[in-house]
């Protein structure tokens, strides 16, 4: 059953993919309930973390489908930004103790299974990954 869902899953991202690419409002559905049904493989897997993270993209999902349906409108246009070294890490640290505390938490309060790998992944995402798109590419020239 588990496998399935997976497939099922994985054939929903590509449907989304593809129709992202073409700019079909149809995209947000699929992306949306491959979601849903990711977080059912990940409760399953007990990785508690990236159901978290999963749920943002549903939430994100339902966001983006208003916003192109015309039923909401974007505040503004968000522009790509270069940051120096100094936010890197910064956002580096607050990812380094945001994966000790999912990690912990998960660890010590649920049955989740590695914890602190799958708290460090998402920990480290989630703070790059803000409403503010952010360019990762070091420019070495200005520091």
């Amino acid at each position: 059953m588990l496998l399935s869902i997976e497939i099922f899953a994985v054939v929903l991202n590509l449907v989304y993919l593809v129709l992202l690419i073409k700019e079909n409002i149809w995209c947000w559905p699929s992306g949306i309930l491959a979601s849903i049904l990711s977080i059912i493989l990940f409760l399953d897997a007990k990785l508690y973390s990236e159901v978290v993270l999963y749920i943002f993209y549903v939430i994100i999902g339902i966001y983006g489908w208003l916003v192109w349906s015309g039923k909401l409108s974007a505040k503004k246009q968000i522009e790509i930004q270069k940051w120096k070294v100094g936010p890197h890490l910064i956002a580096f640290s607050v990812g380094v103790i945001g994966m000790l505390g999912l990690g912990y938490y998960f660890g010590s309060k649920t049955d989740a299974d590695k914890p602190y790998l799958d708290a460090g992944l998402k920990s480290e995402y989630w703070w790059y990954c803000t409403p503010e798109c952010v360019d990762f590419r070091f420019d070495l020239n200005k520091y």
